[in-house]
C-alpha cells in the first residue's frame, strides 16, 4: 500500500507540523505588520511566492519521503499564508472596497477562508486517491493559479496608494 509510510509519519509528526506552520504564521504576521505601509501589492506578491514555494517543497518531501523537507515546506508556506496574507488581504480589501460594501467584502473574505479550510479538511479525511500525490497536486495547482491571477491583476491600486504616491487626481476618480 503506497499510503502506509506517508500516513504513518504524517500522523506521528502532525502536532509538530502544525506547530511549525503556526509559528511561521506568527512570524509572517509580525513581518508584514511592520512593513504593511510600504505597499500592499508588493507584500501580496511576496506572500504568493512563499505560498508556492512551500507547496512545491511539501510535494518534494512526499515524493522523497523526507520529513525535514516537509517541515521546511510547512514553515515557508506558513510564513506566506496564513502569516502574511491574514494581515495584508483584509487591509487591501478594505482599501479597494467602497464604504457601503467594505464590511460585506471582508465578511466574504473570511467566509471564503473558512469554507476553503472546511473543504480541504473533508478532502484530506475522506478522499483517498488512486494517485499517491493527488492530495498535494490540487493545492500546488491552485497556488500557481492564484499567483498567475494575482500577477495579471497586479496593477490594481487603492485610493491610499494614490495618495501616498502623490497622485491625488487618480484618488478622486
Amino acid at each position: 500500500n503506497p499510503y502506509s509510510p506517508r500516513k504513518s509519519y504524517w500522523k506521528e509528526y502532525f502536532p509538530y507540523f502544525a506547530l511549525s506552520m503556526i509559528g511561521a504564521s506568527m512570524l509572517g504576521s509580525l513581518f508584514v505588520g511592520v512593513l504593511a505601509h510600504k505597499g500592499r501589492i508588493l507584500l501580496l506578491a511576496i506572500a504568493n511566492i512563499f505560498i508556492s514555494m512551500g507547496c512545491v517543497l511539501q510535494l518534494l518531501a512526499e515524493l522523497v519521503n523526507n520529513i525535514p523537507l516537509m517541515f521546511i515546506g510547512l514553515i515557508v508556506q506558513g510564513f506566506g499564508a496564513p502569516g502574511m496574507t491574514s494581515v495584508i488581504c483584509p487591509i487591501f480589501i478594505k482599501e479597494i472596497s467602497s464604504p457601503e460594501i467594505a464590511g460585506y467584502t471582508l465578511g466574504c473574505f473570511n467566509l471564503a477562508n473558512v469554507v476553503g479550510l472546511f473543504i480541504a479538511s473533508l478532502f484530506r479525511e475522506f478522499c483517498e486517491s488512486s494517485w499517491k500525490y493527488f492530495d498535494n497536486f490540487i493545492p500546488i495547482t491552485l497556488s500557481f493559479l492564484q499567483m498567475i491571477l494575482f500577477c495579471w491583476k497586479m496593477n490594481l491600486d487603492s485610493p491610499r496608494s494614490y495618495l501616498v504616491s502623490g497622485n491625488e487626481d487618480q484618488c478622486k476618480k
